[in-house]
């Protein structure tokens, strides 16, 4: 049999989400998922710098 050993903090796990800080509750899952803070930071350090067309495989950083 499994216990949980530390309660489980909706607010603190809300804090990951960007779309479900807010008092909302989102169950909509069949056609999206919702994006972590991290993935969607790690998303813009990917665009932000570095902006290239596809199939330009002549630049260095293609």
């Amino acid at each position: 049999m499994l216990f949980m050993t530390t309660t489980f903090s909706i607010a603190q796990f809300r804090q990951y989400f960007p779309a479900i800080q807010d008092i909302t509750i989102f169950l909509d899952s069949a056609a999206t998922a919702l994006k972590p803070n991290n993935l969607i930071s790690a998303t813009v350090n990917c665009y932000q710098p570095i902006n290239i067309s596809v199939h330009r495989d002549q630049h260095p950083t293609a």
